[in-house]
């Protein structure tokens, strides 16, 4: 046998795999442009741009500098308004980056008219303004000063809604600074603002919808003051005032009433004022179950809160009765491992050990039937009783006792 290599004749796939990669081996390379297309038969191939966004902007920022004195005011406004499409992709829609793209406010400003740019610059500070209330993790000194401009430009902007949005504004900024405990009066006085002028809206033009905004600002103030400990005297006259406005514009019962009746609990459970927490929550329960539906949140929260209170105050069988209702409630809408089932099924477990819980709501079954004694189990405790002793010597082949007489 030859002790040579028979050489296998290639194919012609496999050959004009060979003859494509010597040839690309061998070319010479060209630089590549990325503006440039390149042409085959039937077929235009257009290069892809493959920087990242950030990228692009690091570019468009370069491209910026070294043709500003150059370019028109039409070719920097196009550099500008790519920059913000660049920007807008990488950071986000309501970033800070973004908005300051957007405007561009020391470039931008000797390109447009001086209303134009005020209206852009109004929309940069409400940007700004969002940024501060939800992302920032420290206190902005810069609030102050943000909300005095915002004002002014609401005033300017806004003649059919003005008041409406300088309360909001003041609503928020209040919200905010309330956060911090050096600033919480601050926050008050921002609260006690919107209420004024609220309140001088409705006196001089009461409708519906001036008293649902006079009274949102007087809740939203009573809130912000049991969240900062701010328990004075005159605060459930606050609530009664918000609950009566809401009744007058909606009726005797509605949600707008039970959401301040909530909020008014919230109070006297910390004011440590419990009959009275107790005395609003039950007797809201029948509107809220007519209102939003048994298995509704509202139902769920006001049964669990019921139950907390009465088993704080140590009255076990009421704080029983709700909290089963409740956990009927909660494995129905939430499901048997939900967290919040769990926990109100602990506190049951636990009130289970009082004897007069035990007996009054679980020594019978669902159907109604008593249950029946335990079974008596001979390793775990031995019983006194007659029928349990002869039981006992017959599992263990004693001889019987003999009794004396």
């Amino acid at each position: 046998m030859s002790d040579k290599r028979k050489s296998r004749p290639f194919s012609a796939s496999r050959q004009r795999r060979l003859t494509k990669r010597s040839s690309s081996l061998d070319s010479t390379r060209t630089p590549f442009n990325p503006n440039s297309s390149i042409c085959a038969t039937n077929v235009i191939l257009v290069a892809i741009d493959l920087r990242t966004p950030k990228q692009k902007i690091e570019d468009l920022q370069k491209e910026i500098i070294e043709s500003k004195d150059e370019s028109t005011a039409e070719q920097y406004l196009n550099q500008l308004v790519l920059m913000q499409v660049y920007t807008n992709l990488e950071y986000g829609d309501n970033s800070i980056e973004n908005a300051r793209a957007y405007v561009n406010l020391n470039k931008l400003k000797h390109l447009m008219k001086p209303m134009a740019y005020e209206q852009i610059h109004m929309e940069y500070l409400f940007v700004k303004f969002d940024k501060i209330l939800f992302d920032s993790k420290e206190f902005d000194e810069s609030i102050y000063e943000l909300i005095d401009q915002l004002v002014i430009y609401i005033e300017k902007f806004f003649s059919n809604d003005q008041i409406k949005r300088t309360i909001d504004l003041y609503l928020r900024s209040g919200s905010y600074l309330i956060k911090y405990d050096e600033n919480i009066q601050d926050g008050l006085k921002y609260y006690r603002k919107a209420i004024e002028l609220a309140n001088e809206q409705e006196k001089t033009k009461s409708s519906i919808k001036h008293k649902h905004q006079l009274a949102n600002a007087i809740l939203q103030r009573s809130i912000a003051k049991v969240r900062t400990d701010r328990l004075t005297d005159d605060l459930e006259n606050e609530f009664q005032q918000a609950i009566q406005l809401y009744k007058e514009s909606d009726g005797e019962m509605n949600k707008n009433v039970l959401k301040v009746i909530d909020e008014l609990a919230n109070f006297y459970t910390k004011a440590e004022k419990y009959q009275d927490a107790l005395n609003v929550l039950c007797e809201s329960l029948p509107d809220k179950i007519q209102l939003f539906g048994d298995f509704s949140e509202e139902v769920i929260q006001t049964e669990s809160r019921i139950g907390s209170i009465y088993l704080r105050e140590g009255e076990c069988l009421n704080a029983v009765e709700h909290l089963k209702t409740c956990l009927d409630l909660q494995e129905f809408v939430y499901g048997s491992n939900d967290s919040r089932t769990c926990e109100t099924r602990r506190l049951i477990e636990f009130l289970k050990k009082d004897p007069m819980v035990s007996r009054t709501f679980f020594a019978r079954t669902q159907d109604g039937i008593r249950q029946s004694r335990p079974v008596f189990r001979v390793t775990n405790k031995v019983s006194h009783k007659k029928e349990d002793l002869q039981l006992l010597q017959k599992v263990t082949k004693k001889p019987p006792i003999s009794s004396k007489t």
